[in-house]
């Protein structure tokens, strides 16, 4: 299995996380620098549910965002970067997602933190 990044178009992807948890504003910002810098630095994390289908394991505002992006130009916001996971290593993908999750919430970086002395 190659896990590389792919562009997947933004209609075939689903979420399990409703759109309400995010606020539009945030959103829409988002949305808007999606479409001016023509692509988001951080990709989704997305199984493989059907034909060409997807669902979002890690992401979910990301996604939003390209929702939204979507909507405000459709050509533009039709596709966005994702990591596709499958096939025998997809258990061990999504336990790695979720230990990552967990460990970026548990210990935020402060600027304290980062200086050298």
């Amino acid at each position: 299995m190659l896990l590389s990044p792919e562009f997947v178009l933004v209609k075939e992807i689903t979420s399990n996380v409703p759109r309400s948890e995010f606020l539009e504003s945030d959103l829409e910002q988002a949305a808007q620098l999606i479409l001016k810098a023509e692509g988001i630095i951080k990709p989704l994390v997305l199984r493989t549910i059907g034909w060409e289908s997807y669902e979002v394991v890690d992401g979910h505002f990301e996604y939003y965002a390209a929702v939204r992006a979507k909507e405000i130009n459709p050509r533009d916001g039709e596709r966005i970067g994702a990591f596709i996971i499958e096939g025998d290593k997809a258990e061990a993908l999504e336990e790695q997602v979720e230990i990552l999750r967990k460990k970026s919430s548990i210990y935020p970086v402060s600027e304290e933190s980062t200086v050298i002395q």
